[in-house]
């Protein structure tokens, strides 16, 4: 397909090779993109219709990923800014039509921004021959359907929430962070205990068996013991992750075969739950097996790898609940890789595999880097927390995002997590959350996204996170429906 922009300087270079095309499903396919002066072409060799998703610099939220509606494969260009307008138009109105509670009232100015935002798409439409001067009502309706959505799925959020935390015990809802090997539990500050009521103690198979024939229990002890010490409930894992720096060297070394491999990955797995399984409360089995892109195993080994790591933990332990996390839940690397399954696709093999996985774990790195989850609005993060639900299993948040950069102010960044946050927690399938950088560290810089900062010191961020934890330990007393709208 070929779209004509207006400006074609708002569409750096990774934009352009990040955007794909999407059938119903929202599962990408493979595209060739190319923009050349003010014509974008993104060439995926099918005749279905589908939707572009591109990133889009907007001028109060940032970078976005955005989305068009579907559109017919033709000759003639479309106009870029204009179907991203009527795409986001129309996915707020889609929204408030389908995807919400309809005993939540909208907010008075939610209402008027969709008008203003439906009149500028309509402004923008009627010139779309003139790709120029339609630009400018479609971004001004982009602008206004972007606050709409904010403020209403920050609405609804906080709403679902209190009615949530009316209808069952807080206590089940689970806030966490990752422990860190680059921080000694000693010099974690207390306040950390008061934010969080659990903490994820990662088990790096290159840290507890440097050699093939050693397996040292001593490095999570240390933070198993200070949860244990502040009452903090553990979730243990990933067990087998192919992630950079996970993999030991001496298994790196070699070229290993996939049953070699395979026997090598339960035998850890094994002495993993042999050591710890009475210090844990919930295991997490495997991270990311959906997305091992540079390695020679299948898609049916990987689906084979993690099927084989909940069999061993169930041998051990057959009482602790077991999780399995899936990275880039919106399958953005498939389009540039092959592959049969998307995300959701492999974590219903697996549900469908019954064999005591008790919920499901999504990964999002809340950033434009490569291999990262790029931001979206609060409705498209809505939409894809309702479509995991749809597996019917609880889900388990690993979340990061950026919460400083050099010339932004922290507070900023601590409110757009805040955000994020509350569309979770207002849905009852989200039963954990867990942030998953403790600390900044220089290889993570720009794009900072701990709770403390590289001194260890506490960053606006977990301000949030110790607010949220007391809404969650306060009871709330039952309202009445008019009580509720008058709050």
């Amino acid at each position: 397909m070929r779209f004509i922009t207006a400006h074609p300087e708002m569409l750096s270079p990774e934009a352009v090779e990040q955007c794909y095309m999407a059938g119903i499903e929202g599962v990408p396919w493979q595209t060739t993109n190319t923009l050349v002066e003010s014509e974008l072409v993104v060439e995926s060799g099918t005749e279905e219709s589908g939707n572009l998703f591109i990133a889009w610099p907007t001028k109060n939220h940032g970078k976005l990923m955005l989305v068009t509606g579907s559109l017919v494969p033709r000759e003639a260009a479309y106009a870029l800014e204009v179907e991203l307008a009527r795409g986001t138009v129309h996915r707020l109105r889609q929204y408030i039509a389908l995807g919400r509670l309809e005993s939540i009232p909208i907010p008075p100015r939610v209402s008027s921004l969709l008008e203003e935002a439906t009149l500028l798409c309509g402004q923008a439409v009627t010139r779309q021959d003139d790709p120029p001067h339609a630009a400018d009502p479609a971004l001004e309706s982009i602008e206004r359907s972007l606050e709409a959505i904010e403020d209403l799925a920050c609405w609804d959020g906080g709403e679902l929430l209190r009615l949530r935390l009316n209808q069952q015990d807080a206590s089940n809802i689970l806030i966490g962070f990752t422990s860190s090997d680059q921080l000694a539990p000693e010099s974690m500050p207390e306040s950390l205990a008061g934010a969080c009521n659990m903490s994820n103690v990662p088990l790096c198979w290159k840290t507890l068996c440097p050699d093939d024939e050693t397996f040292d229990p001593d490095p999570p002890r240390a933070q198993l013991d200070w949860c244990e010490r502040h009452d903090m409930k553990v979730m243990a894992g990933p067990i087998i992750s192919f992630q950079q720096g996970n993999l030991p060297d001496w298994l790196n070394a070699g070229q290993v075969d996939f049953s070699a491999l395979q026997s090598e990955c339960r035998a850890f797995t094994s002495q993993c739950v042999k050591q710890f399984k009475d210090h844990v409360h919930l295991w997490h089995a495997t991270s990311g097996m959906n997305r091992i892109l540079d390695m020679t195993l299948s898609e049916e080994q990987s689906v084979r790898l993690a099927i084989d790591t909940v069999e061993v933990i169930r041998r051990h332990d057959q009482q602790t609940p077991v999780i399995v996390s899936f990275q880039q839940p919106w399958g953005e690397y498939l389009s540039r890789h092959s592959r049969d399954l998307s995300p959701i696709h492999f974590a219903d093999a697996l549900v469908r595999a019954d064999m005591g996985i008790n919920g499901i774990g999504l990964e999002i790195n809340w950033q434009h880097a490569l291999g990262s989850t790029r931001p979206r609005d609060l409705v498209a993060f809505a939409n894809e927390l309702d479509r995991w639900t749809l597996l019917q299993m609880p889900l388990v948040i690993f979340l990061s995002a950026p919460t400083g950069l050099p010339d932004e102010s922290d507070v900023y960044f601590a409110k757009h997590v805040e955000q994020l946050l509350t569309v979770m927690l207002g849905r009852p399938s989200v039963q954990v959350v867990v942030w998953t950088q403790l600390q900044d560290t220089a290889e993570n810089l720009p794009g900072r996204a701990g709770l403390l900062d590289s001194d260890g010191c506490e960053k606006p961020i977990l301000q949030v996170f110790q607010q949220l934890s007391g809404q969650l330990r306060t009871s709330p007393v039952p309202l009445e429906p008019e009580q509720e709208r008058e709050d």
